[in-house]
């Protein structure tokens, strides 16, 4: 019994020993595993998963534009001898925008004839109209990649007359009539459709229509009526921008 005693109690310390490796070895290997675990990269979130800022309400950007396109007068200037076809016309633009609102600068210039009708005269003279004008833009819509934009401008123009100078023929010898250049305010609004060409152009078609008054006198019988009077013109524009993103 006392053999057997010692025999089992001698066993007993083989047994606890073989435990304990055993556990030790497991241990070892589990921490060994999560050692790797932990040097191995983490996982990245699909694209899908990743969230993107809302770049359309503060996206800021810089444009310039070259202009061209056709410019149709008041039909009421032809009581004043102007020529109301439409006409050719060019001119540049600048904005800065965040999202969809924008705002710049544009100049503008066209011009058509004004018959003078008197002897000794030219035909007629060139009246010439330059603009220049703040800018405002909103966009509204889009319909696929087309931006629909209102836009409303307010500046000044400028109508000066080439040659700005004609000498009559008159009973008292002769006459030379000056026509002096005209400065006024002009407002106006419209609608502009863009679409991008890339990430850094923009294509767009402009229309517009502007107000402006001038001071103007007329016959009326015998008596020559002066008054100050508004006038118009509509604008179909062509715009070639280059877009900067900052």
């Amino acid at each position: 019994m006392t053999r057997a005693l010692r025999s089992r109690r001698a066993r007993f310390p083989r047994v606890i020993a073989t435990g304990v490796a055993a556990s030790l070895l497991a241990i070892a290997r589990g921490a060994t595993a999560a050692a790797g675990d932990a040097d191995a990269p983490a996982l990245e979130s699909p694209p899908s998963a990743v969230p993107q800022p809302a770049r359309g309400a503060t996206d800021r950007w810089l444009s310039v534009a070259a202009l061209g396109g056709f410019t149709l007068p008041d039909p009421s200037l032809a009581d004043y001898q102007w020529q109301i076809a439409p006409h050719g016309g060019w001119g540049a633009e600048a904005l800065a925008g965040v999202g969809r609102l924008a705002g710049g600068m544009r100049v503008w210039t066209s011009a058509t004839r004004q018959e003078i009708g008197a002897p000794g005269a030219p035909a007629t003279t060139r009246v010439s109209t330059t603009s220049w004008e703040l800018v405002g833009r909103a966009t509204v819509a889009r319909v696929r990649e087309v931006a629909v934009v209102a836009t409303a401008s307010a500046g000044r123009i400028r109508l000066a007359y080439s040659p700005d100078r004609v000498t009559l023929a008159s009973g008292g010898g002769p006459v030379e009539v000056v026509f002096a250049p005209l400065d006024e305010w002009v407002g106006g609004a419209g609608l502009v459709f863009q679409k991008p060409f890339g990430r850094r152009w923009r294509a767009a078609l402009q229309l517009e229509h502007r107000i402006f008054a001038l001071d103007t006198a007329h016959r009326a019988g015998a008596v020559i009526v002066e008054e100050r009077s508004n006038f118009g013109d509509w604008s179909a524009r062509v715009a070639l921008a280059r877009h900067t993103h900052w």
